[in-house]
């Protein structure tokens, strides 16, 4: 069991976890950075959708490659921290177009015959 000085201490708990102390400490600045990183982008991402609402990740993308360093984060994983943070625009629903006939269009008459048709394609 850990005494007492131990359970306090970096050193102590990397003991008991089976880690080095060079590796938390290596964890915990990666894990800073990301965070840091990440916020870098989200607040790229807020400042142009105040503009441009319904601008879509690609094009965000593209423009935070210009201007942002993106080193280490590509497509996807952009994606996923602004779908992380609610920021993915909600594709417009689309429903399917049929015959409009509430037009002001002139209207003309069928002048064939149907009882001519005896079969496909009126042949």
């Amino acid at each position: 069991m850990l005494n007492e000085r131990e359970k306090l201490s970096i050193a102590g708990l990397c003991r008991a976890l089976g880690i080095t102390r060079q590796g938390y400490y290596q964890n915990e600045r990666r894990e800073t950075m990301e965070r840091l990183r990440n916020e870098i982008i989200l607040e790229f991402v807020r400042l142009h959708r105040l503009h441009h609402p319904k601008m879509g990740s690609r094009k965000l993308y593209s423009l935070a490659k210009a201007e942002l360093d993106m080193r280490g984060i590509g497509r996807d994983r952009f994606f996923n921290i602004l779908r992380n943070n609610g920021l993915l625009v909600e594709r417009k629903t689309t429903k399917a177009r049929t015959t409009n006939s509430n037009h002001g269009f002139q209207v003309y008459k069928n002048e064939l015959d149907e009882s001519a048709m005896s079969r496909k394609n009126g042949g």
